[in-house]
């Protein structure tokens, strides 16, 4: 069995998650409605494109796990009649990932597959050694579900770029977002408090959606 390297690296995704983050708070800040494609429960960030895939990526202190559900894939066993099993995506995985695939990660992609309640994915990926692999090319996985995350993989100047376009956001709102991130990142598990001329960039209908998911990452406003 093939292991293959998808040509980047678990601390690249995690910047890339707290900064598609950071854009998303302040995004919803104006429109509370698109709260729910972007969040964290614990360690587990939580993405939903609305348009037929879903992820959730674990950061553990064991490495990293992703886990993809894209709809419209060939792989969708939920539109064909043929067996599944999720363990042809997780084959090769260390098992202390397993465990905490089995144990969390995969409990977020839980949807009724013949007439039980199941886990089910159409792509994954994990660490090893300090890079993101998977039992298949990145191509693949991108195709199946992993495209939910290719803004995260970016780096950081072409990620902001693409946020600030995605979601519409004024000078301003760029500003914010980049000084966020860098301190972010600076202070690392610290919590951060936003300053008032920060937060009133952030006073509108979706304000207390945003607070949410901004305290989901450290960030108080």
């Amino acid at each position: 069995m093939t292991i293959h390297n998808l040509g980047f690296n678990p601390k690249q995704l995690r910047k890339g998650a707290i900064m598609g983050t950071i854009a998303h708070a302040i995004w919803v800040a104006d429109d509370p409605l698109v709260a729910a494609l972007q969040a964290w429960d614990g360690p587990h960030y939580l993405l939903n494109d609305v348009s037929g895939t879903i992820a959730t990526i674990t950061f553990g202190e064991s490495g990293v796990i992703g886990v993809f559900f894209d709809a419209k894939s060939a792989r969708n066993p939920i539109a064909s009649s043929g067996p599944y099993s999720t363990d042809r995506y997780l084959e090769g995985m260390p098992d202390d990932l397993m465990l905490l695939a089995k144990k969390h990660t995969l409990q977020f992609m839980l949807q009724e597959y013949q007439g039980k309640e199941v886990p089910v994915v159409t792509a994954a990926l994990w660490s090893k050694e300090g890079e993101l692999v998977a039992v298949e090319p990145w191509e693949d996985v991108l195709e199946n579900g992993g495209h939910i995350i290719r803004l995260q993989l970016k780096d950081d100047e072409t990620a902001l770029g693409e946020w600030q376009d995605n979601y519409a956001l004024s000078g301003e709102q760029v500003g914010l977002l980049r000084s966020l991130f860098q301190r972010k990142l600076d202070s690392g598990d610290a919590r951060l408090r936003l300053a008032d001329a920060e937060k009133r960039l952030l006073a509108g209908a979706g304000a207390e959606q945003s607070k949410d998911i901004f305290a989901s990452i450290g960030i108080d406003v």
